[in-house]
């Protein structure tokens, strides 16, 4: 009913890492706006500041982005990139940051690099996945590498159709069914492997 779509922000010049355009996440997440009848923040839009301050209120968090993990700072050096504003010179939301926010979306479909990656401490897991659990989110669609730009908003278009079907292993077999569909025309492993959901089935 309130979702948050968030395409191909623009990127800070002043990152720690040079942040390419992203224009297939910007068509990805214009394309799962209009199916969800609402408008996708793109560019200056999806600035840092607004989306924290819509993400507690939305119940579907959908961010085409870049991602990071930081194998030795793995709160404050892993991130998901926003635009920057007055807030934030680099616009990058840590995954500290996010584990603090107070969240009541069920799902955060994370169509970014490297936000299935981690590290298994004697407490649990740490990565960006884990900080929206911790944040309240019951499930989050995380990728295990870099991904391909192209056939990532293929999948994406393709699991946004078939979540609308939940089954007892939702959200998780609607996934499985898009990257069967998606391997026919990406054979490659690396265009369709990477993703895979963490948190609780329906």
């Amino acid at each position: 009913n309130n979702p948050l779509v968030v395409g191909n922000p623009a990127y800070s010049q002043e990152a720690p890492f040079y942040l390419p355009d992203l224009p297939g996440a910007a068509a990805e997440a214009s394309l799962v706006g209009n199916a969800l009848e609402t408008t996708s923040l793109l560019q200056a839009s999806a600035n840092i500041s607004t989306v924290k301050q819509l993400a507690p209120k939305a119940d579907l968090l959908y961010f085409a982005t870049h991602g990071h993990f930081d194998n030795s700072k793995m709160l404050d050096g892993s991130f998901l990139a926003f635009a920057p504003d007055s807030s934030s010179a680099t616009g990058l939301l840590s995954a500290r940051d996010i584990q603090q926010m107070k969240l009541k979306a069920e799902m955060a479909i994370l169509s970014a690099c490297q936000t299935g990656f981690g590290k298994v401490f004697a407490g649990g897991f740490h990565g960006i996945g884990r900080a929206f659990y911790k944040a309240g989110v019951n499930f989050s669609v995380i990728s295990l590498w870099s991904v391909n730009d192209a056939a990532t908003k293929e999948l994406m278009i393709r699991y946004l159709v078939k979540l609308m079907n939940p089954d007892y292993f939702y959200p998780a077999r609607q996934l499985q069914e898009a990257i069967q569909a998606v391997k026919k025309k990406y054979p490659e492993p690396a265009n369709w492997a990477a993703f895979s959901v963490f948190g609780f089935t329906y």
